[in-house]
């Protein structure tokens, strides 16, 4: 099972590539795709000398939700992850995300605004997520 890695970016020169190099040593089959967000700060620079990426870009800043759906055509996994390039989330926690959907115990994951939805058939669950990603138990 693959996954895609969208990481939208808005002046994020700081952890861009450190980011990116985490995201890449995390071992399991995954794309990369980074959208540049009309960043201003050098990100669009550094940006362009990664290897290994799908780089995409928006020349003006258009926000988070415009950045997923220009990565939105180019998705080629089976499971997506948005993740934020400021290293708020950490990418050695992909496993324990995408291990309970290869097992077919959940069927989806929502996160709003610290609350995580858990659909399992007809029955949703609703928590407060204490860490960056849900922890099923």
């Amino acid at each position: 099972m693959k996954i895609s890695v969208i990481i939208p970016v808005y002046n994020e020169a700081a952890t861009c590539i450190e980011l990116i190099n985490k995201v890449k040593s995390v071992p399991i089959d995954k794309e990369i795709i980074v959208v540049n967000d009309g960043s201003s700060d050098g990100t669009s620079e550094l940006l362009s000398q990664v290897e290994g990426i799908t780089l995409l870009s928006h020349t003006i800043n258009q926000g988070k939700g415009a950045a997923v759906q220009t990565a939105a055509g180019h998705i080629k996994g089976d499971i997506v992850i948005l993740q934020d390039g400021d290293l708020e989330y950490n990418p050695e926690d992909y496993h324990a995300l995408v291990e309970p959907i290869q097992n077919e115990k959940w069927i989806l994951f929502l996160a709003v605004a610290g609350w995580v939805s858990i659909m399992h058939g007809h029955c949703t669950i609703w928590a407060i997520s204490l860490s960056p990603f849900f922890q099923y138990y």
